[in-house]
């Protein structure tokens, strides 16, 4: 293992050591707004007849490099612009500015311009923070999930525990669950019932996704252990009517429809969207899941009876452009579920959960607010929020068909009817000031929970209504933070600050509080916090040559313990009132190469990271008896390394590799303050996190094979995951020990696109686990076999920015 990871770190130091050729022309200058002469960001300039070009940056500058001098036709465009053809001749050293004039927005024009949505990916990779940025265009009419997406990036893996639906714990450079934030265009995923899934969001509405690494932008606002995931939707600027139907295997279905519609004149957007996920993921599984040893005869194939899901989504709002906001949105989305409750021991029929969210919301955008350069974003969200878990069967099934009295059918053997509700109000204010090299970022999050269980069940158990002790938490976390740039962005630089305060008040009402010797009741305990932590990054990246970028990174950060963590779900998870807020040092250093036209190739990136954490308190989730609990692990490291490599072949062919080896480990020696009792643990592998998965793929796309304007595209993705733990290894013997392995699996999934109707349509169909592998993943859950995934997607207009219903 040893000798192969170091002729890996070989030929990964070979492909990131790049040739460097150099042009002899360079033609440069700035693309500004005619009125106001403010520089426009992510132009598009393209030298028409060497199609070669280039995107201005944040100054509104272009360098564009030519092999000769020469007279050339220019072409210079912006989203919402008219285009500029102009011959211009260019020598050694030409500058020319271009001055661009608005036009109004046309209700059928067909724009074809990803420019800027490139440029603005580009400037995301530049930055100090460790990022990966996936672009949402070329996912645009696959039939893949977020969580199948976000599973071929370097250094980051989804731990799925089932099919659609069912819960999954994303896990970057080791940092996994609760340690990674999930948002949604800046703002925090999750319900705070968790209710609401990242799978749950089409894939189509997604303009890219940000993965950070380490540094997280103080601007979410969130704290953590420097992991993150914001998903960027889009915001199309024209009317559309969009449609999009998939099915696949087990039963599963994905509905969305949406339709914006613009008043120019008044500066009025509406928007409508409803999407509904559904599945019944009755696939098979091989019984008993955990035990090892049993002659292949006694092992059942069994199908999942309780596993179904569905969700319903509706969204409404309209936006003003024209009132002293430039943007004043007011939004309201209504969200349901239901979802089965699946036992691996028996044969579960009736246990599930359901409830409803209703989240109001209020936007306000304003540049020059106060004064001139100043800009601010400001959301207001109100959840609204009722969740149910029922589980008051009388008996079990059996795999074998028998029937056994029970008190329901969840591990912890109590009836369960509850109705909890919780109300929340978030409130972000985020301040942008820039000034020459200087931009400076201050933001404010403010959020308030209010959390008030009820089940006639518990009350009975309990002896008290444990409504009558609704929990309360207040939260304030305040980030600044300051960005450097010179040298042409050459040289970038980000320092930030963040403390956070937390204010809560939780009755620890899942514990019985009856004193059964004298039959009296008792209040229930009750946990009270008000601390205030800090964080602080710093960051820098410099562009050592064209194409070819350092980083390094510093972070000091702070994760408070959640509701779930402290008091457990009511159903699997037991409380764990003493758990301590995690605190991490982070340090990354990362490359990336971006060359065109390199060794007769078209394209060539890579992404490089190395890493490593130290962290103190770490809180990870342990089976315990027949229910999970989480624990603090006082000190574990993190050591790891991760590449991605990206290959235009030729203007048709793409592939992609990608590798990921970390080495997690408790570094606790003792657990007694006198040092006298040992940590059994110490130096272990932390379990449950893989420590060794790689990605590769290849991907063919074309345009006009089929009809003029049409798009194809067929692509093959692998994914292998090593072998690892999901408890800790505490046997030497083998037999003993291949109870707490999850096997390794190696998994393809092929695929195929085609537009019809001008791009106005296209029909993709994929087939994922091709080969039917039995795998597993998260505490040893048995994932889906084989399945096979078809969808429509139909777009009335076409979108400016993504140019119809595919993209390439």
């Amino acid at each position: 293992m040893i000798i192969m990871v170091k002729k890996l770190f070989l030929v990964i130091g070979i492909i990131c050591v790049p040739i460097i050729s150099w042009a002899n022309v360079l033609f440069s200058g700035h693309v500004l707004d005619k009125n106001t002469k403010e520089p426009i960001v992510g132009a598009s300039i393209l030298i028409k007849k060497c199609q070669k070009g280039g995107n201005t940056d944040r100054n509104g500058l272009f360098n564009v490099n030519l092999s000769q001098k020469g007279t050339f036709m220019v072409e210079v465009s912006y989203l919402g612009y008219k285009t500029i053809n102009e011959m211009v001749y260019i020598d050694d050293k030409t500058t020319k500015d271009f001055l661009l004039e608005e036009k109004d927005n046309e209700l059928n024009e067909v724009v074809v311009n990803g420019s800027s949505h490139k440029a603005e990916i580009n400037q995301i990779r530049k930055s100090p923070m460790a990022v990966t940025v996936v672009d949402g265009a070329t996912l645009r009419g696959r039939s893949s999930g977020i969580e199948e997406v976000l599973n071929r990036t370097s250094g980051l893996k989804v731990r799925k525990s089932g099919g659609l639906g069912s819960s999954s714990r994303i896990s970057i450079h080791g940092l996994e669950g609760k340690r990674v934030a999930v948002y949604i265009d800046g703002f925090p995923l999750n319900s705070p019932d968790g209710s609401f899934d990242i799978n749950d969001i089409p894939i189509d509405v997604i303009k890219y996704i940000e993965v950070y690494k380490g540094i997280v932008p103080a601007e979410y606002g969130g704290d953590g252990l420097g992991g993150a995931i914001n998903v960027v939707t889009r915001e199309d600027d024209c009317d559309l009517i969009g449609f999009t139907q998939e099915f696949a295997s087990f039963g599963t279905s994905k509905t969305l429809v949406s339709a914006k519609k613009l008043y120019t004149k008044p500066g009025i957007q509406l928007s409508l969207a409803f999407f509904n996920n559904k599945s019944d993921n009755d696939y098979k599984m091989t019984w008993p899941v955990f035990e090892t040893n049993l002659p292949e005869s006694d092992y059942l194939k069994v199908k999942r009876n309780n596993d179904y899901y569905q969700s319903t989504f509706y969204h409404v709002g309209i936006a003003f452009t024209k009132l002293y906001f430039d943007k004043l949105e007011l939004e309201c989305a209504f969200y349901n579920n239901k979802k089965g409750i699946q036992s691996l021991s028996f044969d579960s029929q009736n246990a599930h959960t359901h409830g409803t969210n209703i989240m109001p919301t209020m936007v306000m955008e304003k540049k020059n607010f106060l004064f001139k350069g100043l800009e601010l974003k400001s959301s207001l969200v109100v959840p609204i929020i009722s969740t149910h878990f029922v589980d008051t069967t009388m008996y079990r099934k059996q795999w074998d068909g028998s029937i056994t009295p029970s008190m329901g059918e969840t591990e912890d053997n109590l009836f369960n009817n509850s109705d909890d509700k919780q109300f929340e109000l978030r409130d972000k204010i985020n301040l942008k000031y820039e000034k020459g090299k200087h931009t400076f970022n201050l933001n404010n999050q403010f959020v308030y929970s209010n959390y008030k269980p009820k089940d006639d069940y518990m009350k009975d158990y309990l002896g008290f209504d444990p409504s009558s002790f609704p929990s309360k938490m207040t939260g304030n976390t305040l980030g600044l933070s300051h960005t450097y740039m010179a040298l042409e962005s050459r040289l970038q630089n980000s320092l930030m600050f963040s403390l956070y305060h937390l204010n809560s008040k939780i009755y620890r009402t899942s514990e019985k509080m009856v004193d059964e010797t004298n039959g009296g009741k008792i209040q229930p305990n009750k946990t009270s916090v008000s601390n205030f932590y800090y964080g602080f990054s710093e960051g820098v990246s410099w562009e050592f040559s064209k194409g070819i970028r350092g980083k390094l990174s510093f972070s000091h950060n702070v994760r408070i313990p959640d509701t779930e963590e402290l008091f457990g779900n009511g159903i699997s998870i037991r409380p764990s009132v003493n758990l301590r807020p995690e605190t991490g040092n982070n340090i990354n250093l990362g490359l990336i190469v971006d060359k065109s036209d390199f060794l007769g190739l078209i394209r060539v990136q890579v992404e490089s990271n190395l890493y490593y954490m130290y962290i103190k308190d770490m809180i990870r989730l342990f089976p315990a008896g027949v229910q999970s609990i989480y624990t603090n692990l006082g000190k574990t490291s993190i050591v790891g390394f991760d590449t991605d490599l990206k290959v235009d072949i030729t203007p048709n062919i793409y592939s992609y590799f990608n590798i990921t080896i970390q080495d997690i480990r408790d570094q606790l020696k003792w657990t007694s303050a006198d040092k006298t009792i040992k940590n059994p643990t110490y130096r272990k592998h932390v379990p449950n996190i893989p420590d060794f998965y790689f990605n590769y793929g290849i991907e063919y796309h074309a345009e006009g094979l089929l009809g003029k304007n049409e798009l194809s595209r067929i692509y093959l993705d692998a994914s292998y995951v090593g072998e690892f733990d999901w408890s800790w290894q505490m046997s030497s013997l083998s037999e003993q020990r291949k109870k707490w392995i999850i096997p390794s699996s190696h998994l393809f999934t092929l695929g195929l696109q085609q537009s019809v109707w001008q791009n106005r349509a296209s029909l993709g169909v994929e087939v994922e686990n091709i080969f039917n592998k039995e795998t597993y993943m998260e505490f040893k859950k048995p994932l889906q076999g084989r399945t096979f995934k078809m969808k429509f997607r139909f777009n009335l207009f076409r979108d400016k920015v993504s140019g119809g219903a595919m993209s390439l």
